[in-house]
């Protein structure tokens, strides 16, 4: 077995991405952008909504001229509408949408069949889940002082696209967090969104000790909770430094009207973070990060900063079609010091070198951010370095009122991929240098962070970056880009074999666009579709890898 290890990666011709630009045209004002919604074959449609207003259809060819503008009245609709996003099941494209029912008390989610070629929208809509009134994760503005609560639902789809899950947690009775168990509701759907089957179950543990993690459906409609489990007090670590937790993953099924319990256990390593997903053989993968002691385990607290992280590597395990859980091949794949070195300043790399002669290599303040199967079963595992610091400051006036104010800088780097193979082994590990800084309050900044699609056998990571990067060598270290600054729009693609290449799809700078890499959305399978703005004006983009 051959792994490949990150090398200078070759800079393909400019042209590696074609980029067509479609005519500018004006956005409605007032309106929420909520993507483009079609394909290459049908053209496109972007959907902008005016909360308690309508929803403009902009209609595209694929030459990406705008040909049509339509517009349909939502007033008569519950004024409490929230998108909940678009998705496409069985080549139908559908938008979610909740509503909150004040005097009935009852909240509803619906899907609502959109035709993209006559922008409109295709009969009633669909009545999904209906329930008592359900817990947020956070807020839309829909107008001035006017709010509404939203992330009330969770939506995921099967690795091979036959079923959807639903979830959701009504809001508690109880206010205190050691006395209420949380109550969620799931159900699950076929590609035609025609309900299987749903159930409301109340957990087995208090909200103040379970924290619902990563949601699942595998293709036999059974619901996966990922869930960390809180021992005794809701504290990180014990006073000896131990991990003060442990991690299970619920199963519930429509035949059962118990809650499985499947608890994750990786003998004498620590987690740090981890996912859940399914395999096309109903297999459920779970995923992660780990250390080889507790000082790596993952502490995160917006009102004092990250406390510290590493990680040794990724581990891989499986809850089979019969519940239990094993590990997959090896189980463990230690991050190779050799790859954490590159990217990193002289003085990093003394201290990798340093570690690796007491074997405690470590990737530092990694995220876990992807995990994705192969159809032949083997798993590609994707994080980012990702931390933020607290700045604090206090003012005092001539009068002597003092006044303080918190800003937190945000750090979105390196991205460490690894394929582990149907041999076990890792068929290939690399480090995508980047260095990207921003300032925000409780939200990312612009154009942070990457995008990540997979076309085939092919993965590609895109985001922005500075264009000094672009012919990086492995012994250097990134030069920064600063949110909202200039930039290139780069993509980072890794091939079956593991070979990385890298280069420019196009330049901020050169184009005087606003752009976010985040917002590309896959409407073929090399094809990626995008709105850019520039002073006042926006215009669609298609990028597309060219053979």
């Amino acid at each position: 077995v051959v792994t490949l290890f990150a090398q200078p990666a070759p800079m393909p011709k400019e042209d590696a991405f074609d980029v067509k630009w479609g005519t500018e045209y004006k956005f409605p004002r007032k309106h929420i952008d909520l993507g483009y919604v079609g394909t290459m074959e049908e053209g496109f449609a972007q959907m902008c909504l005016r909360y308690k207003k309508d929803i403009i259809m902009q209609g595209f060819d694929t030459k990406l001229k705008l040909t049509k503008q339509t517009k349909i009245d939502i007033r008569k609709m519950p004024k409490s509408i929230v998108s909940e996003g678009f998705y496409t099941f069985n080549k139908k494209h559908y938008w979610f949408y909740s509503t909150w029912i004040r005097k009935e008390k009852k909240e509803r989610l619906f899907a609502q069949e959109v035709d993209v070629v006559g922008l409109r929208f295709n009969g009633k809509a669909i009545e999904l889940t209906k329930s008592d009134k359900l817990a947020g994760s956070g807020f839309v503005v829909k107008g001035m002082y006017s709010f509404d609560v939203a992330g009330k639902y969770k939506i995921n789809t099967s690795t091979d696209s036959t079923q959807l899950l639903i979830s959701y947690r009504k809001a508690p009775k109880e206010r205190d967090d050691t006395k209420n168990k949380d109550k969620l509701g799931f159900f699950v759907f076929n590609q035609d969104l025609e309900k299987v089957w749903g159930k409301e179950l109340k957990m087995p543990y208090t909200e103040a000790k379970m924290d619902n993690i990563d949601y699942d459906v595998d293709k036999f409609g059974n619901a996966y909770l990922l869930a960390k489990i809180y021992k005794g007090n809701r504290k990180e670590k014990t006073k000896e430094g131990e991990p003060n937790y442990n991690y299970e993953i619920l199963q519930i099924s429509q035949q059962s009207k118990d809650i499985k319990k499947i608890p994750v256990t990786l003998s004498d390593k620590f987690i740090n973070d981890i996912l859940i997903t399914d395999d096309l053989n109903g297999n459920i993968i779970c995923a992660g990060l780990y250390s080889k002691n507790s000082n790596g385990v993952t502490v995160f607290n917006w009102g004092a900063g990250n406390t510290p992280t590493a990680s040794d590597g990724v581990f891989v395990t499986r809850v089979d079609t019969a519940g239990d859980f094993v590990d997959v091949h090896k189980g463990y794949y230690e991050f190779p010091a050799e790859v954490l070195k590159q990217y990193e300043t002289e003085r990093s790399q003394k201290k990798v070198d340093k570690k690796e002669n007491d074997d405690k290599a470590e990737a530092g303040n990694l995220r876990l951010r992807n995990v994705m199967v192969n159809e032949d079963g083997s798993v590609v595992v994707t994080g980012e370095e990702y931390y933020y610091t607290v700045h604090r400051s206090t003012t005092t006036t001539g009068s002597g009122t003092t006044s303080s104010r918190t800003t937190y800088t945000m750090h979105y780097n390196d991205i460490l991929a690894m394929k582990i193979g149907v041999s076990g082994e890792i068929d290939w590990i690399h480090k995508i240098p980047k260095r990207q800084v921003g300032s925000a309050s409780y939200i990312a900044p612009f154009d942070m962070s990457f995008k990540l699609f997979r076309s085939g056998e092919n993965f590609y990571f895109i985001y922005i970056d500075n264009a000094k990067n672009m012919k990086l060598k492995p012994d250097e270290y990134p030069a920064m880009h600063l949110a909202n600054a200039k930039g290139v729009v780069v993509y980072a693609k890794i091939n079956n074999e593991g070979q990385l290449t890298k280069g420019k799809i196009l330049d901020k700078g050169a184009e005087k666009i606003r752009l976010d890499a985040l917002d590309f959305q896959q409407v073929g399978g090399k094809t990626l579709i995008n709105r850019a703005q520039r002073k006042g004006y926006s215009k669609a983009v298609l990028v597309t890898e060219e053979e």
